[in-house]
């Protein structure tokens, strides 16, 4: 009973929606964040099953179920329909058990990605907008876990103007393998403050771009 009162609080109180299916599409029960979610009653939703709420012309749902049938789960992101027709980006976790009396059954969770995919638009435009130079690095440590080099994990447009780097050709690589000459002081900065995560404010020359850069360091969390 206890157990059954924890999942049914879970179940009712979920902000995610959720799906009890069987493979062929059809819908058993939903959750009040699903019927939220699409617009539809229960009733409603068990009545017109995966193809009411999935755009089946949608070419990333078939990898989806064919990766559930092969490993009984799976994850990704497929376009839902609303009830009045609208669609919306969201991400669908499924996997497959089996009943007491042995038939296969289907859970999933469903999340709406419109508010991730809107705010993650804000920042790409300010990215690629923003007059300032933006890179991001990855610190690389020796054994002794002392900064020795670090590598670049993206670029912004005002970055390659800047500097004369371009994104397809340093990404994903090494700065001392496009400019083996530079300075070590680079990469020690770069480095103190992925470690302590303490930010940093400095002007330093760089002697292979012949610039002098005004620099404003940071990272997220130490480490």
């Amino acid at each position: 009973r206890e157990n059954e009162e924890k999942f049914q609080s879970i179940y009712d109180n979920n902000y995610l929606g959720i799906l009890l299916t069987v493979p062929d599409g059809r819908i058993l029960a939903a959750n009040g964040f699903a019927c939220q979610l699409f617009g539809y009653t229960e009733e409603e939703l068990c009545s017109g099953g995966r193809t009411a709420i999935v755009d089946t012309s949608d070419p990333r749902l078939l990898p989806i179920l064919e990766e559930r049938k092969r490993a009984g789960k799976a994850k990704g992101e497929i376009t839902f329909v609303r009830k009045d027709g609208s669609r919306f980006e969201g991400e669908v976790s499924s996997s497959v058990f089996k009943d007491k009396e042995g038939n296969e059954k289907t859970c999933m969770l469903i999340q709406d990605l419109t508010e991730k995919k809107q705010t993650e638009h804000k920042y790409q435009t300010l990215f690629n907008e923003m007059m300032d130079g933006f890179a991001m690095h990855e610190i690389i440590c020796n054994e002794k876990g002392e900064p020795v080099d670090y590598c670049f994990l993206a670029v912004n447009p005002a970055f390659e103007k800047m500097t004369g780097l371009k994104a397809e050709q340093i990404i994903g690589k090494r700065v001392l393998e496009i400019m083996p000459g530079t300075e070590s002081s680079w990469i020690k900065r770069y480095g103190k403050v992925a470690l302590t995560g303490e930010p940093i404010s400095f002007i330093n020359r760089s002697k292979e771009l012949d610039k002098i850069f005004d620099v404003k360091s940071y990272c997220p969390a130490p480490n």
